[in-house]
């Protein structure tokens, strides 16, 4: 709207507004799916949530009802948006809207969420879409995905009247396509391939997994497992160094290793055999029971001691290392060679795009911001090492841009002592934005403790800093 010339609207809407409803759009109090009113187009920006943080905004026992509700309809782990999607393309299907438009995150074109969206146009198509596209609130730093679409059968133009049978062409990011897919990707004049109907291959099976879950705090600092593993025998005859092992995410390849190692006891071993290896048992004692007790699904919580997704398909594939030599006839040099070669030309043309210059630049601003952090924190609360670290990686490297708003809930959670303004400290601010807006200069003289009043006393003539 801006990007256009549009300004938002400054004056307040004073006339009454009969149709604006205020009420769950998507779960009725007794849990059933609300009835929504029958209009001609189904607009909107529906709020922004993770499919993970559901539960941690909305509650159990809401969630609970949701999913039930909307069951085959709306994957457990789309975000929050694709009930909408999923409430309008009902209306579509049942005649009672004749197309539909939302602003999502641009998440809906992957995962779960696109799902939900295949689900929600069924037989219909994708009419309009902007596939990504920055959020317009400053500081917001978010990409967001326009889609509009409309039911099976639509061929008409609602700017001429639904009589008009004059099929308009889709658009993506403002172009005239063919047609657009759910991935937000498109076919323009005959090319283009919808890769949201592509089909596993079976003689791909049991060549990717998904990797471990741990699911609590198995890990382990590498100095303490380096101890364990010096102890003497457990009771069991056996050495620690068959539930240690070292533990690396994609964190420690792209970054300095962290040297960490986990405490794995596998997924056959029972609760006595593992209390015999005492050290790495004793730990998870300590900090993954309590938390894996509150965990809401039965084996999570009864199988404490095991990470929740161990999976063993993997390690079994895992198990001979010469598999995939034995499958092409090479030996393992050989397919080595080859791998290698192939990963050097299809990443090495990436490679080669990046700016060394830029990344050292890059590098040393986190740090010197890690730096900067450390002293505040360090300064003005009482935090230990480890919640200082903890809360520098967040704030350094775990928001999307260093412009990003953290609200008043999320700084509590993180652990900051915040407290909501009091009016008059409102009025306070609301004063000092009019002054900010009348583009008047506002000078803020912060004196050092302990050394501005000796320095202006030293010399009156010079300025305060």
């Amino acid at each position: 709207m801006r990007r256009n010339g549009f300004a938002e609207a400054r004056d307040p809407v004073l006339k009454p507004l009969h149709a604006i409803e205020c009420r769950d759009a998507i779960l009725a109090p007794d849990g059933a799916e609300p009835a929504w009113p029958a209009a001609d187009v189904v607009i909107g920006n529906p709020p922004f949530l993770g499919g993970k943080l559901l539960i941690t905004h909305l509650g159990e026992d809401y969630v609970a009802r949701t999913f039930a509700t909307y069951a085959g309809r709306v994957p457990a782990e789309a975000d929050l948006v694709c009930y909408w999607f999923a409430k309008a393309g009902r209306q579509l299907a049942l005649g009672r809207a004749v197309r539909a438009g939302f602003v999502a995150t641009s998440s809906i074109r992957g995962g779960a969420n696109r799902r939900a969206l295949q689900a929600a146009i069924g037989g219909g198509r994708i009419f309009e879409a902007w596939s990504d596209e920055p959020w317009v609130i400053d500081g917001a730093a978010v990409r967001v995905s326009v889609v509009c679409f409309s039911p099976a059968g639509d061929e008409s133009d609602p700017a001429r009247g639904p009589a008009a049978a004059c099929r308009r062409p889709a658009r993506l990011d403002g172009r005239p396509v063919d047609e657009i897919f759910t991935d937000l990707t498109a076919s323009r004049r005959g090319a283009g391939v919808d890769l949201t109907r592509v089909r596993l291959l079976p003689a791909n099976a049991g060549a990717a997994f998904m990797g471990d879950t741990k699911g609590g705090p198995f890990d382990v600092p590498g100095d303490l497992a380096r101890e364990w593993l010096r102890l003497p025998a457990n009771p069991n005859g056996r050495t620690n160094a068959d539930v240690l092992k070292p533990w690396m995410n994609g964190m420690d390849l792209t970054r300095r290793p962290a040297g960490k190692w986990i405490v794995d006891f596998g997924w056959t071993l029972s609760e006595q055999d593992a209390a015999l290896y005492e050290e790495p048992f004793r730990w998870c004692l300590q900090r993954v029971r309590p938390l894996r007790r509150r965990n809401r699904r039965a084996a999570y919580r009864r199988y404490w001691w095991r990470h929740v997704e161990p999976r063993p398909g993997m390690w079994r594939a895992l198990a001979g290392r010469a598999r995939i030599a034995t499958r092409s006839g090479m030996d393992l040099d050989e397919c080595l060679k080859h791998a290698i070669e192939f990963v050097r030309g299809t990443t090495g043309p990436l490679f080669t795009q990046l700016n060394a210059e830029k990344l050292g630049e890059y590098n040393r601003a986190l740090a010197v911001g890690t730096e900067y952090g450390e002293r505040l924190l360090r300064r003005f609360t009482a935090w230990d090492e480890k919640k200082r670290t903890e809360v520098l990686e967040k704030l350094v490297h775990g928001y999307p841009s260093h412009d990003y708003i953290i609200d008043y809930h999320e700084l509590k959670e993180i652990g900051f002592r915040v407290s909501m303004f009091s009016e008059p400290e409102r009025a306070a601010v609301r004063n000092l934005f009019k002054i900010l807006d009348s583009n008047a200069i506002v000078e803020l003289v912060l004196p050092v403790e302990g050394k501005s009043r000796d320095r202006q006393s030293a010399d009156p003539g010079d300025g305060g800093s």
